[in-house]
């Protein structure tokens, strides 16, 4: 019987599938107590590269029609596995790296009364300098752009994110049906990483800013088991989950006007690998593509692979062992 998939970064944080595995398993299998740890304390060191794509028309202008009416759905989550699986590159493009922790930290309280985990995240592009990231789940109003960008020209839309979107921090909470984080728009769960079925082919929706728009959604699916290699070592049993980010209709206004030009939709696509008794290991994520007759190129791209973990002081020596605090009372 064949085994799982190996995949490897063939070329710096690119997510690339090089070989086939036959090797057998060798650890548990996922589950969602296990498939991110989370004793007071762990922490995640990822190697992160952020691209901008430069010269490049964000917005392909078969993307941009006269009535909301007209504009296409987001793309399946099938449509956009070609896209993730061979990703394709302008001819200049800028590049940024640098180091990415999680970390959970005690508990925090949102101004809505829930107390769950504090997952920490920060950034450093340069040696020395620290940049304390915000916390994406008190901040998803600006970071999905639910206002009415400008368009500038065909080469600039002004909603673009600078730190990663399906990894990072906030309020953190593992139940006994999901994996997710909480914003300060209300007491609903905000974001959600993971839900109890971890099966492959496992599909889930959940809706964002619900208080604000009704038509951004989150989209995924474990889509299968692989096996990979990172700077951390060699992982087993570990889940691919493809992330589709719907921000619905968006409105563009030209430069100079307070009236609606032109509507479009945008989406980010990319993936997240979850190792069992260690967690997220690796991500890709290709941020800003306009849909239209096809899926426009974006604007760039982040990837993170694990360099180094610790587990909280109050997990075992044995990975395989790492038990985390499970679902945690409210507060």
């Amino acid at each position: 019987m064949k085994g799982p998939l190996t995949l490897t970064f063939c070329s710096t944080f690119i997510l690339v599938g090089c070989n086939e595995s036959t090797a057998p398993s060798n650890g548990p299998a996922a589950t969602l107590q296990n498939i991110w740890p989370n004793e007071d304390g762990s922490l995640w060191r990822s190697a992160i590269t952020w691209k901008k794509f430069e010269n490049v028309t964000v917005i392909d202008p078969s993307a941009l029609y006269d009535e909301p009416g007209l504009v296409p759905p987001a793309p399946s989550i099938d449509a956009i596995l070609p896209y993730l699986d061979h990703p394709s590159y302008p001819d200049s493009v800028s590049t940024l790296v640098g180091e990415w922790c999680l970390h959970f930290e005690g508990d925090t309280t949102t101004s809505y009364g829930v107390t769950v985990q504090n997952l920490q995240d920060s950034m450093s592009l340069t040696p020395g300098v620290v940049i304390e990231a915000p916390q994406y789940a008190n901040s998803f109003p600006g970071l999905l752009g639910y206002g009415r960008p400008v368009l500038r020209s065909q080469k600039a839309l002004e909603i673009v994110p600078e730190q990663p979107f399906f990894l990072h921090g906030g309020p953190w909470e593992k139940s006994e049906e999901w994996i997710g984080l909480y914003d300060e728009l209300g007491d609903q769960l905000a974001w959600k990483y993971l839900d109890k079925n971890l099966s492959q082919g496992h599909e889930f929706v959940h809706k964002l800013i619900p208080t604000l728009k009704d038509d951004v959604y989150l989209r995924a699916r474990v889509r299968r088991i692989v096996a990979m290699e990172t700077k951390a070592g060699v992982f087993r049993d570990v889940l691919e989950v493809v992330y589709l980010l719907d921000r619905g209709l968006v409105q563009v206004t030209e430069i100079g006007s307070v009236d609606p030009y032109k509507s479009l939709r945008v989406i980010d696509y990319g993936r997240v690998f979850f190792a069992p008794t260690v967690g997220p290991i690796a991500s890709y994520e290709r941020l800003l593509n306009s849909v239209g007759e096809t899926l426009g190129p974006g604007r760039g791209e982040i990837s993170m692979e694990l360099i180094g973990w610790e587990p909280g002081p109050s997990s075992t020596e044995t990975l395989g062992d790492s038990k985390g605090r499970g679902p945690r009372p409210r507060g």
